[in-house]
């Protein structure tokens, strides 16, 4: 996607409409430690969890666009100095960078899951480099055909969603609001 399509679609007024970021970062809870944004793109929930984690912890934002960071940075130098200091920008591929073992007390993923080219794969290192007693989130396209958002036959079911996640070991702790198109589910790491 090019910078004119990302700043089209990923931050249209449209999609603050059927996607509330400030809604969906609020529903997450209590947010401090250290932070995973996984396909951040242009930042639409960065900038949320960058203000919801000031003075408690810090973000790690990747996406594989140099684009998508790009738009980031330009955004993130518009936000206040302490909300800016918490992300660290990272142009990468999630399913292929290290991180140490047990280096995040959250990894959120929005709109991302159904994208992964080897989802059960991403989810046992995901599982690696949480920390025990950290949360994963994941917001992600409801497998109905909806008028926006990816083909209906690439999107993950919230069903199936959940039994991946708890292959891998995680824990369901609750549905989050995810948007109009979206579910929301919350997971721990025992």
């Amino acid at each position: 996607m090019d910078e004119d399509a990302a700043k089209f679609h990923l931050l249209s007024e449209t999609r603050y409409k059927y996607q509330d970021a400030d809604k969906v970062v609020s529903g997450i809870g209590n947010l401090e430690g250290h932070i995973l944004e996984v396909g951040c793109g242009p930042g639409f929930f960065t900038i949320p969890l960058a203000k919801a984690i000031v003075g408690k912890g810090t973000l790690d934002a990747i996406d594989t666009s140099p684009e998508m960071i790009k738009i980031l940075k330009e955004r993130l130098s518009t936000v206040d100095l302490p909300v800016s200091r918490v992300v660290r920008t990272i142009v990468g591929d999630a399913e292929r960078i290290y991180y140490p073992e047990r280096s995040f007390d959250l990894i959120f993923l929005a709109n991302t899951f159904h994208d992964l080219k080897d989802p059960k794969g991403f989810l046992v290192r995901m599982n690696r480099i949480m920390r025990p007693g950290g949360f994963a989130v994941n917001i992600d396209w409801s497998a109905a055909e909806s008028e926006f958002g990816p083909p209906a036959q690439i999107r993950i079911s919230e069903e199936k969603s959940k039994k991946m996640f708890e292959d891998a070991h995680f824990v369901f702790v609750e549905n989050l609001y995810g948007g109009d198109f979206h579910y929301g589910q919350k997971f721990t790491r025992p």
